[in-house]
């Protein structure tokens, strides 16, 4: 399915599988975003318009990758005709637009439907089934942990100081790193460092697995439930002892793991964390968040 293929093109041209293949000739490569990293990507297209079959067809045609090839063209194109949530959804607008220029003009057509895209931008359902898988992933990941400690425990040493010095730096060097998406961060966050209780892999797991318990003991309501953040907030610091300081952080502190143990996602990794996503808003306390929690029920587990 296309996620598969998404989780295939995003495992290629990651900067650690990258480097592998040019260590090793007979390993897996991608030789379409090989050849648009060296030639494609400082050059601009012919003036024109292109839509997605042109750029397709150009990308083809010059042996570069059409989707890198698009998100660059979109810095130095005159009008870019996007979908809104390239521009409204945080974890998109990260990937795609968050480089236009201030003075860019931005105009919304049927801008009726905005606030329809933004619930759905900023909505995310969770379920049982999908903390049991989280769950799971999380012991597969802390299985990882253990035997990369036996092998090359330098690796987790590395990375811890690398939390510490801060996330920009961070930030730059896993452009095409990402495992979870992240959020858009503002400045003061990223001349942050993680906080010290996530910072090790081991406490970061801990936290991981809190987490998901409090979230499935909060599941077994009987009727439907709405809270604040505030309120929710308080009540998983006074059970579980999860501060609102470390869920800004959770998404970065987890890709920067991945990264680290050079985990491939094919897809389902991901989507079992989905529910992380959400901890950066939720700790930010937007006054316009509810958390609905809904009864369970086995016939029909929604």
């Amino acid at each position: 399915g296309s996620k598969a293929w998404t989780a295939k093109c995003h495992s290629l041209t990651m900067g650690l599988d990258r480097e592998r293949s040019k260590a090793d000739p007979l390993s897996e490569s991608c030789s379409w975003f090989e050849d648009f990293e060296d030639k494609g990507k400082h050059s601009q297209l012919d003036p024109g318009v292109y839509s997605n079959d042109d750029l397709r067809n150009y990308g083809r045609l010059k042996g570069w990758c059409p989707y890198y090839l698009a998100r660059t063209a979109i810095y130095t194109a005159n009008i870019v005709v996007f979908s809104y949530h390239y521009m409204l959804d945080p974890k998109i607008a990260e990937l795609v637009s968050k480089n236009l220029t201030s003075q860019a003009c931005i105009i919304f057509d049927e801008a009726h439907n905005i606030d329809n895209v933004c619930i759905d931008s900023m909505s995310l359902v969770i379920n049982r089934r999908t903390l049991e898988r989280a769950k799971d992933n999380v012991n597969k990941i802390d299985n990882k942990v253990k035997e990369l400690k036996e092998k090359d425990a330098r690796k987790l040493k590395e990375e811890y100081s690398r939390l510490v010095e801060g996330l920009r730096q961070a930030a730059t060097e896993s452009e095409n790193n990402t495992y979870l998406s992240n959020p858009a961060l503002p400045a003061d966050i990223l001349n942050e460092s993680i906080p010290g209780n996530i910072r090790n892999c081991q406490h970061f797991l801990a936290f991981m697995r809190r987490f998901i318990e409090y979230l499935k003991s909060i599941l077994k309501v009987q009727h439907v439930v709405s809270d604040t953040p505030a309120s929710f907030l308080n009540t998983i610091y006074n059970t579980v002892c999860i501060d609102r300081k470390p869920l800004r952080f959770v998404t970065q502190r987890l890709n920067s793991l991945m990264r680290t143990l050079e985990i491939q996602d094919n897809g389902k990794l991901q989507s079992s964390f989905s529910h992380f996503i959400f901890c950066y808003p939720l700790s930010l306390i937007p006054k316009v968040l509810d958390i609905i929690n809904q009864p369970y029920d086995v016939r029909t587990p929604t």
